[in-house]
């Protein structure tokens, strides 16, 4: 009896440490393809149609270590930049030698932190200033990106997590894009 208990607590340790591995090991990168908002209308009769430049900043690497606050899954700057002209494409609005340059910092990426995660719910802050050719600034705004995401019983947290950080930055691209087509 003796033993059978101590096999039982060992085998019930090892699960546990299974679990909270297999949770954290592989957080992946939020990619420009994942992220990039696709707009269903294009503007063509704008001072802003195909003049768009597009700078990135302050976007965070995901880290591969799971002892990391930047281990929630992430967008980079090079990757940001890519979504967010891709979704300016769509639009009808970006061009690599436009006239308007279109700054994006990120302000808060809603980080989980050690012990949380971000699987069901994140909001991730973003700066959007475009200036004119003149460094006059046409547009400047802080969007608030929003992610949701339901979790079964039984999920991988990156997965997961992964999943919400997309959702949120297609959220603030889509209302970047909105805004601008209003201009």
């Amino acid at each position: 009896a003796d033993t059978l208990m101590k096999n039982s607590i060992k085998l019930l340790i090892a699960c546990v440490l299974l679990a909270l591995l297999a949770g954290c090991a592989n957080t992946k990168a939020v990619t420009s393809q994942d992220a990039y908002y696709k707009s269903t209308e294009v503007v063509s009769n704008s001072k802003l149609s195909n003049n768009i430049q597009v700078e990135a900043e302050g976007f965070r690497e995901t880290s591969k270590n799971a002892f990391s606050e930047n281990r929630t899954s992430n967008i980079n700057n090079s990757e940001a930049k890519k979504a967010i002209e891709e979704s300016l494409k769509t639009a009808g609005l970006f061009s690599q030698e436009g006239s308007y340059v279109l700054k994006a910092s990120l302000l808060d990426s809603d980080l989980a932190g050690f012990w949380g995660q971000k699987s069901e719910e994140r909001e991730i802050s973003i700066n959007f200033l475009l200036e004119d050719s003149s460094n006059n600034v046409v547009y400047n705004k802080d969007i608030v990106g929003k992610g949701e995401n339901e979790i079964g019983f039984i999920s991988l947290q990156w997965k997961e997590e992964h999943i919400v950080a997309t959702r949120a930055y297609r959220d603030a691209f889509r209302q970047l894009i909105e805004d601008l087509k209003d201009l």
